[in-house]
């Protein structure tokens, strides 16, 4: 089974059910259960997912925003891998020197995660990554 990193952007456009890349966010989470890939988030990610979640449910005045960050949460806790975010792994990201302190965390975590690839729709922001990089659209039709 091929283990992916899915990036915060691809499991935010299915949370939040954003258009038009809730489609092929819901095509990689089928693959996902039914065996043929195995997902793994970063546990900064299930911060950031909280934040926006949260800020997006206030946004539509949804009545309970905790309650849906949190149901996010869960979903993705019971889900999918968990890649844990140590001093090392952070030292290592830093040492990167990419654009994007997130994005450098993420490569670091899918390297340490031994990840085959990893899913984004800011490619640019990982051209630096030893670990291959996919947008959705190319992920799904390899």
């Amino acid at each position: 089974m091929r283990a992916v990193l899915l990036d915060t952007n691809v499991i935010l456009d299915l949370i939040l059910v954003r258009k038009p890349w809730f489609v092929l966010a819901r095509k990689i989470i089928d693959l996902h259960q039914s065996g043929q890939i195995q997902i793994h988030l970063t546990a900064s990610t299930l911060t950031d997912i909280y934040y926006v979640a949260q800020k997006e449910s206030k946004r539509h005045a949804q009545v309970d925003s905790n309650l849906e960050s949190r149901n996010a949460i869960r979903y993705c806790i019971s889900s999918f891998e968990i890649i844990t975010i140590n001093q090392d792994l952070i030292e290592q990201a830093l040492n990167l020197n990419g654009f994007d302190f997130e994005d450098d965390l993420q490569i670091i975590s899918a390297i340490s995660a031994e990840c085959d690839a990893i899913i984004t729709r800011d490619i640019h922001g990982f051209i630096h990554s030893p670990v291959p990089v996919f947008d959705p659209f190319a992920f799904l039709n390899r």
